[in-house]
C-alpha cells in the first residue's frame, strides 16, 4: 500500500500557478486487488499570461485521461507500452485542452505549464514529464533524481557549452523547450524504474528545488525519518524549509510513500477534497481523487 500526501502554498506570489493532483485506482484481478496511485504536479510557466490556468487545465485533463484509462482498463502494469500510450495521451489531451482553451480567450494566448507524473504500481513507477518540474526516488538512504530538465540550460549543459556551476545564473535558466500548451505538441518523456518495497517518491515544482539541494532535501527527509512522525509531516517540512530558504515562487511537494505497514488515509493541504466512486464493474475503483479547489 501506498501513503500519500501533498502541500501546496501560495508562498511570496499573488497568484497560484501550481497545481497538484493525487489519484488512486485499484484495480482487480482473478487473484487480488492491485493498486495504482498517479501525482501529477503542474507549474504554469512563469511570466506568461494565464499560468495559473493552464497547470489547472493540464492537472485536470491528466487525471481524468487516467481514470477513463484505468475504466478501460488500459493500466496494466505488465503492459509497458500499454502504459506508456495511456500516460503520453494523457499528456496530449492536456496539451490540446490548453490550446482550446486559448483559442476560446485570446487574452489566454501564449499560456503553458510544465507536467510531471508519477504513476506507481506495486512492482514498478512509471515518471512521465515535460518541463522542469522534478521527480526524485529515496531508497536505501540515497536521493536519487529521477527526471532531467527540459529547458535551455540542460541543453546547453548537455553539448558542453555551460559549466553546470553556472546554471542558475543564466539568463535562460527558467526557459523551458517541452510543456503543454506548445502548439508543435506535447512531445513527453517517459521512463520506468522498478519498486522494491520501502521506497518514497517525490515531486515538487521549482519553488522548492530552487532553493534546495538535493542534500538539503535529503537531509529533510532523514530528520522525519528519524522522527517517525506522519507522511503529511515531510511535506509540510520541506515546504517550509523552502520558505525558510528564500523561496519567491508557488512551492507544491508531493510525497508517496511504499509502506504497507504504515498505510493511513492520504492527506492534501491547500484547499484540496476528496471524491469516491466505485467501478467494480469496470474492474476499476476509484478512491482518493484530490482536485484543486
Amino acid at each position: 500500500m501506498f501513503q500519500v500526501s501533498c502541500q501546496s502554498t501560495l508562498g511570496r506570489r499573488e497568484s497560484q500557478e501550481d497545481a497538484c493532483r493525487v489519484l488512486s485506482l485499484r484495480r482487480y484481478g482473478e487473484l487480488e486487488a492491485e493498486e495504482v496511485v498517479a501525482a501529477v504536479v503542474c507549474d504554469g510557466v512563469g511570466g506568461n499570461v494565464g499560468g495559473e490556468f493552464a497547470s489547472a487545465i493540464a492537472a485536470e485533463a491528466v487525471t481524468e485521461s487516467l481514470i477513463a484509462s484505468g475504466s478501460a482498463s488500459l493500466l496494466d502494469s505488465e503492459d509497458a507500452e500499454g502504459i506508456r500510450a495511456a500516460v503520453t495521451a494523457s499528456f496530449e489531451d492536456a496539451n490540446q485542452r490548453i490550446l482550446a482553451e486559448a483559442q476560446r480567450n485570446p487574452e489566454l494566448n501564449g499560456m503553458g505549464t510544465t507536467v510531471t507524473l508519477a504513476l506507481l504500481f506495486p512492482k514498478i513507477m512509471y515518471v512521465c514529464w515535460v518541463g522542469d518540474s522534478p521527480a526524485f526516488v529515496y531508497a536505501n538512504g540515497e536521493l536519487t533524481k529521477l527526471t532531467r530538465e527540459h529547458t535551455v540550460v540542460a541543453e546547453l549543459i548537455a553539448r558542453g557549452e555551460l559549466d553546470p556551476q553556472r546554471a542558475a545564473q543564466h539568463p535562460a535558466a527558467h526557459t523551458i523547450t517541452r510543456y503543454a500548451g506548445d502548439p508543435r505538441g506535447c512531445r513527453p518523456e517517459v521512463a520506468s524504474f522498478p519498486i522494491r518495497g520501502g521506497e518514497l517518491l517525490l515531486a515538487f515544482s521549482d519553488g522548492l528545488t530552487d532553493v534546495l539541494s538535493p542534500t538539503a532535501i535529503q537531509s529533510v527527509i532523514e530528520e522525519w525519518r528519524s522522527s517517525l512522525g506522519p507522511l503529511h509531516d515531510l511535506s509540510t517540512r520541506l515546504v517550509a524549509e523552502a520558505l525558510l530558504a528564500g523561496s519567491q515562487d508557488n512551492i507544491t511537494a508531493v510525497c508517496i510513500e511504499n509502506d504497507s505497514q504504515k498505510y493511513t488515509e492520504p492527506t492534501c493541504t491547500h484547499g484540496y477534497r476528496a471524491l469516491r466512486a466505485k467501478r467494480i464493474r469496470n474492474h476499476v475503483s476509484q478512491e482518493n481523487l484530490w482536485t484543486g479547489a
